[in-house]
């Protein structure tokens, strides 16, 4: 039943190239409870015109309700050092399944940038059927590109029109920058951790930003400085993020928390507690 399942899925994907399918599921692997009771199938490249398709069934019918892991493909970063890397998907999904899609460069396995949309998520924002758009900045020092989904729940997803773009550095669009130069001026002025050669970091991070368009591709830079920093549960919140949040909390002020926002409408966390995973973990 299963494999009928799968072969459905990628068959509705508007009808993807005819690749030996055996092949092709080398690039991906299922992780924790995944690899052991659900079936994956791929179709296609991330780099190649048409994407990558991939079909993810879970068996439950052992009376478990829900199953936890990941599907991951690594890229080689040959070359690709301050290089910008996109990834693109359309994501459709049961209404059991929760997921979220990543983007990571990694440094011997330790991440050192990355975007994902864990907060999009968390929210349940855009739904069964929404595309996922990722963007960051290979990292210097980075041995590999890592590219998945943490899954959590039962029942079928699919993948579609998954596709990697890689884009020369250049430029930062004007209003990218303001983002990313406001949240840097406010993490120097206001962040409770500053023992760091500010200009190096703040170098670094220019760097990390190169070719960004959209002032959400800067993100991902914005929370590597909170990671230098050491602020573990510093953040920044997308702008539909931060509003979603805005219409239903009410401990919005903490002596440990601040909030600020950036031009763009985004909302950047500092110095969090318990207080901000409350107002995560309750969504």
């Amino acid at each position: 039943m299963k494999g009928l399942v799968l072969t459905l899925l990628l068959m509705a994907s508007h009808s993807p190239p005819v690749i030996n399918s055996a092949a092709q599921s080398s690039d991906w692997k299922m992780n924790g409870e995944l690899a052991a009771r659900c079936a994956l199938a791929t179709l296609g490249n991330v780099r190649d015109e048409r994407g990558a398709q991939l079909a993810i069934h879970c068996d439950t019918d052992d009376g478990d309700n829900s199953v936890t892991g990941s599907v991951a493909m690594m890229l080689s970063t040959a070359a690709l050092q301050y290089k910008r890397i996109t990834v693109t998907a359309d994501l459709e999904q049961d209404s059991g399944f929760s997921a979220t899609l990543w983007i990571k460069s990694l440094h011997e396995n330790q991440t050192v940038l990355y975007d994902s949309d864990v907060e999009q998520s968390l929210l349940n924002i855009g739904g069964s059927g929404s595309q996922r758009v990722l963007s960051t900045v290979v990292a210097k020092d980075a041995t590999s590109i890592s590219v998945g989904m943490m899954l959590h729940g039962k029942g079928a997803l699919a993948l579609r029109n998954v596709h990697v773009t890689i884009s020369n550095d250049g430029d930062v669009a004007p209003q990218a920058q303001q983002v990313l130069d406001s949240a840097l001026q406010l993490i120097r002025q206001h962040s409770l951790h500053t023992a760091v050669d500010w200009p190096q970091l703040n170098l670094r991070a220019q760097q990390y930003a190169s070719g960004a368009q959209d002032s959400a591709d800067v993100y991902p830079v914005i929370r590597y400085v909170l990671q230098q920093l050491g602020d573990a549960r510093g953040m920044v919140l997308a702008p539909e993020v931060s509003q979603k949040l805005n219409q239903r909390r009410a401990d919005k002020q903490s002596a440990n928390v601040k909030f600020f926002s950036l031009p763009d409408g985004a909302e950047l966390v500092l110095g969090a507690d318990a207080v901000v995973d409350r107002r995560i973990a309750d969504r």
